[in-house]
């Protein structure tokens, strides 16, 4: 085996552990105050959609890619960057709630009110939720795990190689 497969080999597994070091982060993170899905929707919790994909090899460079929410979790981005009002990725603003089609009328007990809304709109919008960050804050919580992981892996590769590379001490 060569130096650069022997790199390639520990690089490889390095990725793989550190994608799961972050994707199991954030699940811990996603495990409070988060949602839970809706069934009605057939939505499932965040952390039920996070998935580790295989790494990609390049002739330059390896990568792994790990993704969540999707159809399952669509309100994934929304807890990560806020949406509505308290948007911090594209525009902010209210979303407009209007009765399903084929419904006449929303119904619902307005708690802020303390009365029963019926009509066909929320005339004031939904004002969306504020971002709670679960993606950032795992990466930069384990980025010198991540570091030290890499850098012994592609160390480790080095040496392997017919011990191309020598390390010489210079001094007491």
């Amino acid at each position: 085996m060569t130096t650069s497969n022997n790199i390639n080999v520990g690089l490889h597994a390095a990725l793989v552990r550190t994608a799961n070091l972050v994707a199991d982060s954030m699940k811990n993170k996603l495990s409070s105050g988060y949602p839970s899905g809706d069934e009605k929707y057939g939505w499932i919790p965040i952390q039920d959609t996070i998935v580790i994909g295989q790494v990609q090899e390049s002739s330059a460079s390896q990568s792994i890619q790990i993704t969540l929410g999707g159809e399952k979790a669509p309100y994934a981005a929304a807890f990560e960057y806020g949406s509505g009002t308290w948007a911090t990725v594209g525009p902010a603003g209210v979303y407009p709630i209007a009765a399903r089609p084929g419904t006449p009328n929303l119904v619902f007990f307005w708690k802020k009110k303390g009365a029963l809304f019926v009509g066909p709109a929320l005339p004031i919008g939904h004002p969306g939720v504020e971002k709670k960050p679960y993606i950032k804050p795992s990466i930069d919580e384990n980025r010198e795990e991540i570091k030290s992981l890499l850098k012994k892996e592609f160390k480790v590769g080095i040496l392997l190689g017919g011990r191309r590379v020598q390390v010489i001490n210079v001094g007491s």
